[in-house]
């Protein structure tokens, strides 16, 4: 009885830090964020592969985001994303949420220490979000990730699910 509670403790704590990993607790989805843009970068790779979009913000200025996908490279081709279709130079549209960093002050001392740690797959991007919805060439993707409500993005996108 010990020993399998000992199992059984083991197998929480590594189910427990999976889900922590791949929560969107740690994102604002409250606050979805619509980007159109130009693909200027692509990343393909383990664990997380990203578009990177260059907007032209309020002010006409060139910003590059970094567009997160949340699933592994086989989990992304799977989808129907690939280097044939998610091409530089191509337009993007692209709904999704950033993390609450971004609402704290976390995030102005972040901004302020631009030596900060970032994952690789931020490239050059100044700002990031999880693309819960992308629209390219390739269609509607509703599964570059699947962090935040779908039916908001869709509806920001004036797209209807599965179009």
């Amino acid at each position: 009885m010990i020993k399998s509670l000992g199992l059984f403790t083991i197998c929480l704590t590594i189910t427990g830090a999976a889900v922590a990993h791949h929560s969107t607790a740690v994102l604002e989805t409250t606050v979805p964020i619509v980007l159109k843009g130009t693909i200027v970068d692509v990343y393909f790779a383990n664990p997380h592969s990203a578009m990177i979009v260059e907007v032209i913000n309020d002010g006409g200025n060139p910003e590059r985001w970094a567009v997160e996908n949340s699933g592994t490279l086989n989990m992304t081709f799977d989808r129907g994303f690939n280097l044939s279709n998610v091409v530089v130079g191509d337009a993007v549209q692209a709904c999704g949420y950033a993390s609450k960093l971004l609402f704290t002050k976390a995030a102005a001392d972040a901004e302020a220490n631009p030596d900060r740690p970032r994952p690789p797959y931020w490239k050059d991007a100044d700002k990031a979000i999880t693309g819960r919805l992308v629209v390219g060439k390739w269609g509607v993707g509703e599964h570059w990730s699947h962090y935040g409500p779908l039916d908001v993005c869709l509806e920001l996108l004036g797209l209807q699910s599965g179009e």
